[in-house]
């Protein structure tokens, strides 16, 4: 499963694995760090202190699966101390 087929899994609530992200369906896991959670209306995401490429690819990924109108910047998240964002449903 590719990365952009996880996170469409992820926002379905379905399980699913790529490489190093895994889903249940209700977490998101990269590197054995939950960087997005399912709530009733909206996703949770965070960033753990690994402000990374990889860990902005995979929640772009699930941002576009959602339709949202935004993107994530791994530096613009780091320099101002972001360590959760909520998007609502």
């Amino acid at each position: 499963m590719r990365k952009d087929e996880l996170a469409r899994a992820f926002v379905a609530r379905k399980p699913g694995k790529c490489h190093n992200a895994s889903t249940g369906g209700d977490v998101y896991t990269l590197h054995y760090s939950p960087i997005a959670v399912n709530e009733k209306d909206s996703v949770k995401f965070f960033w753990h202190g690994h402000y990374t490429l990889t860990t902005a690819s995979h929640m772009n990924a699930i941002l576009k699966a959602l339709g949202a109108t935004f993107r994530v910047s791994y530096s613009r998240a780091r320099d101002a101390g972001t360590t959760t964002f909520d998007w609502s449903k």
